[in-house]
């Protein structure tokens, strides 16, 4: 809960890319905001103060995505999609002075209202095939 309130921070994208899962398999997808390139993702952030010295990660900040329900133009592609904000929605999340209770509300309707998706070459999970090709729409 402390993170939500007051470790609020913002990760810069271009796209996302989600796996459907259908008969044939899963096949990713990039998505991103119809009308914003690039965007941002309403995050927190926390530092790992509870783990044991030696302990890889230990005293390292580490953040996450938040998640919510999709939108209606990505919905039969997963049952989730990550929180992201417009430009104003953004400046609202990371204000240290907006109070919490609003905070749910700024994810709810600080979103984009339209998004695009393109199937995309299943190559994408293989750290090897890190090349923009691959975000090619394919048929």
């Amino acid at each position: 809960m402390k993170a939500f309130e007051r470790q609020r921070c913002l990760v810069a994208a271009d796209y996302w890319i989600e796996w459907q899962r259908g008969e044939g398999g899963k096949q990713p997808f990039a998505i991103r905001p119809s009308e914003a390139q690039p965007f941002f993702f309403a995050g927190i952030w926390s530092k790992a103060a509870k783990l044991p010295d030696d302990h890889p990660a230990s005293g390292e900040v580490t953040f996450a995505i938040l998640t919510g329900e999709p939108n209606d133009d990505i919905a039969h592609i997963h049952n989730r999609q990550p929180q992201v904000l417009t430009a104003e929605a953004l400046r609202a999340w990371i204000d240290p002075d907006t109070e919490p209770a609003h905070l749910s509300e700024i994810l709810f309707d600080g979103r984009y209202s339209s998004y695009e998706s393109w199937p995309i070459d299943k190559r994408v999970g293989k750290p090897s095939e890190d090349h923009a090709a691959i975000l090619e729409p394919i048929a």
